[in-house]
Order: structure tokens, then C-alpha cells, then sequence
């Protein structure tokens, strides 16, 4: 575009509206003077959004000590520099690295508590512009990248503060007690707008995009992908802009590919994250928690962050070797493949080939498995393949010498551990005490308080309720203090169904939610597992139909009779 001068800018007005040069040379000066404060507000406007984020950042983050900011900084890596594994933290403020990941949990809670009482936040202001300027969704990516030059002035990088407020637990759930409606949804490893977006719609098309390039052997070009897309239930209302921006997210999770011509592919199934999990572990270099290993793992592959589950599930996998709970090495440093302690016991004693003291077991087991020497009392004077002779020594029965491995104490499932630990307790007992007692005589049983309570409220099981957190058997002769009219066994499944055909209509799955738990309230469920459930029985039973926006129906309802 060609720029005038002044000189003839004051020509052409003069000519055209017929304004004396006198007078017009005073409005110019006027104007002048207004496009000068203009850009004098425009300016201190800016000063100011960057002064606001920089006081709120300090207000959120002076609700710390300084070893819990100093913690956060440089396990975040939110100060530009490289983010530090649980371990080596540890060694740099000269504690463990449980400790570390204690203190790191603290301090993510105070954010948490922090961060739901402030209002009027500058950042997460930004952050929501950032959301609605890519229809709905956003990846923590791109995020980031928006974000950059607001959070260089006060000092921070915007990458890490990400991944930092992806931890935040308000960010997470459906609830908004901070009011800031921002919502992380960790299979996107994205950012959308609670009560403004359609989560579950937004979780639906991320999955059928997903499914639409695993079923079609050829690349798509978008437009191909979308028609497809917009005919699948459920996604019939779905906007284009949105559609494109989740598969976007999906781009820079490197499940989906775009190459240079605008077509989309599913990237290929290649086991890369297994060889990276055994890559990060051999640079570990000796057995490490798994929480650890994940750690390092994400700051050795930042383009694909993985969860401390997924890389735990990784572990069960040949190449790797469990030596403790929760701590694994690799097979191919001469580590044996036990499984659990008994098993270990049972090599050692095979090896040596006579009875040995608990002392000089420990010692042999503590070679390579990181548990306590109280887990291996336990273990030797537990297990049906050893024996205790009179001068005190662990032997071999006659079962141990045949039987070479047991899994978790084969023969005894978790249902008959909990049996037995109430027998052995001898009274009824609360959960809390049956789950001690548990761990005294199967210190290697995975069971949990919230298994164990699942177990024990089946109706249909040797177990009886007597009070609210009192247990019993039913050998023992004693009533149980539930209504007969609880004591029916039926699937949650089958009593959803049930629920769904009782309210007659199409229905939100968050007021299905609420239905049922009025009419189950001895076993109440959640709205994630509710729409598990859903999406499950849609998909592979074909019972049940979306209608989009979270409405369920049945699909023996004729859709002509129903009303909404």
C-alpha cells in the first residue's frame, strides 16, 4: 500500500471537503494528539496485562515456602531450565527422592487451594482466548506457544508452567471451584472451556477420528475426514472449526500425521514407547522406581509424555524385572525373574540345597530386591513350600521342592485372603483392620482399602455388613444390618439399564448419575464410570444410542413416541 505525506494528505482534504488551511491544520494537530493518547493507552495496557501477570504469578506462587517453589521450578523446569528427575533433585537438596515427590505434592495442592480463590487471573484470561480462538481446544503445545512472550517478561517459561497447571487437580475434574472454567483433558493432552465446550463430544470425535483412519487404508484429505466424521452418532452437531482443532491435538500427540499435502493418516502401531521406557531405564542404570523412570522418561522424550500408570504398565513386559514394590531393573542385567519374594526364597534355598537362618536368606534376597527385612520374615514363615526346623532354619517341604513359582499365593484367590484374614482376626473387624492383617500374612497381595471394601460389600459373597464399617462372616451366625430389598445381586450394568427404563425419556448422563444414586445409595457411582458404561454399551452391545451433548436413550425406544 503507498503511503501519503502529510503535505499531501492536507491537499486532498482541502480540495475535497473545502476546509480552510487554518482551520484544518488545527484538526489535524487534534487528531494527532488523539491517535498519540490512543497509542498511550494501548501501550499502558499491555504494561499493564504483563504487570498483572507477573503480580498474580507471585501471589499464586508466594502461597509457598521457598523450598517447595525452588522444588516446583526445577522439576517443571519453569524458569527455562532443564527440568530435573525426582532422583537427581534429591541429591541436590540432599533428601530422598520420596521426600522430594512429597514435598511436589504438597505444594501442587497449595496451588490447587491457592488458585481456586483467586479471581480475575491475567494468564488464565489469556489462556481462555487462546481456547476460543481455536473453537473450543487447544493442545498444550500450542498452548505454550502463545503463551511465550506474556511469561518471558515475568520470567517464566510457558511450557512448564503448562505441564504444571496439568497436574492441578481443579483443572481436571468436572466441578469448578475456581471459577476459572478451564478444563485439561489428559487424552488430548489439551485444554478446552467447561459449561462452554462439550467435553464428552470433544473425547467422542477425538476417538472416531481415530477409528476413521485405522478402518481407511488410504491417507484423507480433511474434507473426506470430516464428512465421515459429521455422519457418526453422536457427532452430528459437531462444528468443522472444532473437528479440525481436535485433530490438531491429536497431530501434536503424534497419533495422527498430516503431511505437507493436507492429507491425515493414523501413525503406524510401532512398540517405540516400550523401547524408549528400556532406553531411559539402561540410563538410570540400576533397578529404579517406576515413578523415577517416568520421570526421566518425559524429560528424555518431551514430544510424547506419558503418565507414571502407562509407563508402570510398560514394565510388565519380559525385557523388565520387578525387585520391589514398585521397583524394577532390567533382565538383562543378571537379575532373576521372581516375581515376588516366596519365589525368591524358594531359589535361594534351591541353590544353596540346605535349610539356611532367616538372616542369611534376607542377605541373599537383599542382593537384588529393595523390600524390607520384615517383608521376608513374613514371606519365609507364609508360604506352604517352607518349613521351620527345630533349630530354627528355613527349609523346603515337599511342595517347595516341586513347585518351582506361585503367583501371589496360587490356590488362594483375593476373595479367599480376605476370608482368611477375618478368620484369623477372629471377631468382626473394620475394613482398615482386615487390609493390616492382609498385609501381615500376604505382604505381597496387591489388594488395596478400596478392593478390599469392594469385596466385602458384595451381597452375594460370605461376608456380612453389621455396621457401617464393621465386617463379619456369615459362618458366624450374625444378621446383617442391610434391607432385604439391597440384597439382590445384580450388575451395575444391568441396574443402570434398569434406571435408564424407569425415567422413560432420552436422558443426561450427569441426571442418570443422580437418579441412580438416589435409588442406590449403598453403592453409588460416578459420572466417569456412568459414562464408561455408556459409550461401552453404544459402541459394542449396540443397547443403547447417543443422541450428542451427554443425552442417552435405549435403542428399543421408538424414536417417534419419545419426547425430550
Amino acid at each position: 500500500m503507498n503511503m501519503l505525506s502529510s503535505t499531501q494528505v492536507t491537499q486532498d482534504i482541502n480540495q475535497n471537503l473545502d476546509i480552510k488551511p487554518k482551520n484544518l491544520s488545527y484538526l489535524l494537530d487534534v487528531l494527532g494528539l488523539i491517535q498519540n493518547i490512543d497509542n498511550n493507552i494501548e501501550t499502558a495496557s499491555k504494561m499493564e496485562e504483563h504487570s498483572n501477570t507477573k503480580e498474580y504469578i507471585q501471589i499464586l506462587f508466594g502461597a509457598l515456602r521457598q523450598k517447595e517453589r525452588l522444588i516446583l521450578e526445577i522439576r517443571y523446569g519453569l524458569c527455562g531450565e532443564q527440568k530435573l528427575t525426582l532422583q537427581t533433585a534429591g541429591e541436590q537438596f540432599g533428601v530422598s527422592r520420596e521426600r522430594i515427590r512429597q514435598i511436589e505434592h504438597n505444594a501442587i495442592l497449595k496451588l490447587t487451594n491457592k488458585l481456586s480463590t483467586m479471581t480475575h487471573f491475567t494468564l488464565v484470561g489469556k489462556m481462555k482466548k487462546s481456547i476460543q480462538r481455536h473453537s473450543g481446544v487447544i493442545s498444550s503445545k500450542r498452548l505454550a506457544e502463545e503463551l511465550q512472550d506474556e511469561l518471558l517478561d515475568v520470567g517464566f517459561d510457558a511450557g512448564g508452567l503448562i505441564e504444571l497447571f496439568q497436574q492441578l487437580e481443579l483443572f481436571k475434574d468436572d466441578t469448578d471451584k475456581s471459577r476459572t472454567r478451564l478444563k485439561y483433558i489428559g487424552d488430548l493432552n489439551g485444554w478446552s472451556l467447561k459449561k462452554t465446550y462439550d467435553q464428552e463430544q470433544i473425547i467422542l470425535a477425538s476417538n472416531r477420528i481415530r477409528e476413521i483412519l485405522s478402518e481407511i487404508s488410504h491417507p484423507m484429505q480433511w474434507v473426506e475426514l470430516y464428512s465421515e466424521l459429521h455422519r457418526s452418532d453422536g457427532l452430528l452437531t459437531l462444528d468443522e472449526d472444532l473437528a479440525l482443532n481436535i485433530a490438531l491435538c491429536l497431530s501434536d500427540t503424534e497419533r495422527i500425521y498430516r503431511d505437507l499435502s493436507g492429507n491425515w493418516t493414523i501413525q503406524a502401531e510401532k512398540d517405540t514407547v516400550s523401547r524408549r521406557v528400556l532406553a531411559t531405564l539402561r540410563k538410570i542404570g540400576s533397578p529404579a522406581h517406576f515413578s523415577e523412570i517416568a520421570a526421566l522418561y518425559n524429560e528424555l522424550y518431551p514430544d510424547r509424555p506419558l503418565s507414571e500408570h502407562n509407563v508402570h504398565a510398560k514394565l510388565g513386559r519380559n525385557e523388565f524385572v520387578r525387585v520391589g514394590r514398585g521397583t524394577y531393573g532390567l533382565a538383562e542385567w543378571g537379575l532373576h525373574n521372581d516375581g515376588n519374594i516366596p519365589n525368591a526364597i524358594r531359589r535361594i534355598l534351591i541353590t544353596h540345597n540346605r535349610p539356611m537362618s532367616v538372616a542369611e536368606i534376607s542377605e541373599e534376597v537383599l542382593r537384588t530386591w529393595r523390600v524390607s527385612y520384615a517383608s521376608i520374615v513374613v514371606a519365609a514363615n507364609s508360604d506352604a513350600r517352607f518349613s521351620k526346623t527345630k533349630e530354627g532354619l528355613i527349609g523346603l517341604t515337599e511342595l517347595g521342592l516341586t513347585v518351582e513359582k506361585r503367583r501371589k499365593y496360587e490356590g488362594e484367590n483375593h476373595h479367599d485372603q480376605v476370608v482368611n484374614a477375618l478368620l484369623k482376626i477372629n471377631k468382626p473387624a473394620s475394613a482398615q483392620e482386615i487390609l493390616d492383617k492382609l498385609y501381615q500374612l500376604y505382604p505381597d497381595s496387591p489388594l488395596t482399602l478400596v478392593s478390599i471394601k469392594n469385596l466385602l460389600y458384595r451381597q452375594d459373597g460370605p461376608f456380612v455388613r453389621l455396621d457401617m464399617d464393621i465386617f463379619g462372616l456369615s459362618r458366624w451366625g450374625m444378621p446383617s444390618a442391610i434391607p432385604q430389598r439391597f440384597r439382590k445381586s445384580s450388575s451395575r450394568t444391568q441396574d443402570l439399564l434398569a434406571a435408564m427404563e424407569k425415567i422413560g425419556n432420552p436422558v443426561h448422563y450427569k441426571k442418570l448419575v443422580r437418579f441412580y444414586n438416589q435409588t442406590h445409595s449403598e453403592r453409588p457411582i460416578s459420572e466417569e464410570y456412568v459414562l464408561q458404561i455408556l459409550i461401552r454399551l453404544k459402541k459394542d452391545k449396540g443397547c443403547v444410542i447417543g443422541y450428542g451433548q451427554g443425552i442417552y436413550g435405549l435403542k428399543s425406544w421408538d424414536k417417534q413416541d419419545v419426547l425430550f
